[in-house]
């Protein structure tokens, strides 16, 4: 069992790096499955799982230069009230129900996937929407206004705050977003990443893209960002209600420190749409045996 952990964790590292979602969509109904764990114990071995993940491919991104700290810190702070809230909810939801909702949410998150494959914004690796610009190396398009990385009028959140991102490899990410619609998504991200164990970036990273015109590789690196606080004090919170099962989550941190690098530079292609297609494809299974009445051994 203990080199399927590994595999598995292998697995969730490149597949959940490559889509911003830290990968405990497949380690909680992995966790469940195979080891008939209670939710509580689910979800605090998931996120410790998820948190190496995300510290291995932040820092992937940070080499990269494609994280837009100014909005990372901003989503946190506006996520992590919410990530509180979802470790004291865990309690009040019964073993079937967690199951159910679990299953619901693994049939929307497949559809994200699809969504991510198909949506012009991903597809392209571009614009998000109209007003976000991916410019490479000799053009001329004047970035002045911007120029420095990310600005906003000061104390007014209605007012849409401009940023441009550098990346190493020389590519050029310029857009603009309404920071009131990115801390809304946040708030609503937080307590999923802590009631489920998925870290939240699965959610993250599409609403990013579309509502907010992130550049999907922004997004991606941003969303790891972001949930280095959110699982962090998920981590936490679980570890001292006593809900971490340290025995099964470091085979799968074996796995997920080996998988992650190879996601960032996955990520960076954005190509494998026949790999997120077989991914939504497994979640929907995943989900079905969950909703019809798996029973834990």
């Amino acid at each position: 069992m203990i080199i399927l952990s590994v595999i598995v964790g292998f697995i969730v590292g490149i597949l959940g790096t490559a889509v911003g979602a830290g990968g405990g969509f497949l380690i909680s109904p992995f966790l469940l499955m195979a080891y008939g764990l209670p939710p509580s114990e689910v979800v605090g071995t998931s996120l410790v799982v998820i948190l190496f993940n995300v510290l291995s491919g932040t820092g992937a991104f940070i080499r990269q230069r494609m994280i837009d700290f100014r909005s990372g810190w901003r989503f946190a702070l506006a996520a992590l009230p919410g990530a509180i809230i979802g470790i004291g909810l865990l309690s009040s939801i019964s073993n079937r129900m967690f199951q159910i909702l679990l299953g619901v949410l693994l049939f929307f998150i497949a559809f994200l996937i699809v969504f991510r494959t198909t949506y012009k914004g991903f597809k392209n690796g571009g614009d998000g929407r109209g007003s976000s610009d991916s410019l490479q190396n000799g053009d001329v398009r004047d970035l002045s206004p911007i120029r420095g990385g990310s600005s906003s009028s000061p104390g007014i959140l209605l007012m849409r705050t401009f940023v441009e991102i550098r990346s190493k490899d020389g590519r050029n990410f310029r857009f603009s977003y309404h920071p009131l619609a990115g801390i809304f998504i946040a708030i609503l991200v937080g307590p999923i990443s802590t009631l489920f164990g998925l870290g939240g970036g699965v959610l993250f990273v599409p609403a990013a893209v579309f509502f907010l015109s992130f550049p999907p590789h922004v997004a991606t690196a941003t969303s790891y960002f972001l949930q280095i606080f959110t699982v962090g004090i998920g981590v936490i919170g679980h570890a001292v209600l006593g809900n971490v099962k340290l025995d099964l989550a470091l085979p799968l941190v074996a796995g997920v420190i080996m998988g992650a690098p190879v996601g960032v530079r996955l990520a960076g292609r954005m190509r494998g749409q026949v790999i997120l297609y077989l991914l939504a494809g497994i979640l929907c299974l995943l989900a079905l045996r969950l909703i019809v009445g798996f029973q834990p051994r």
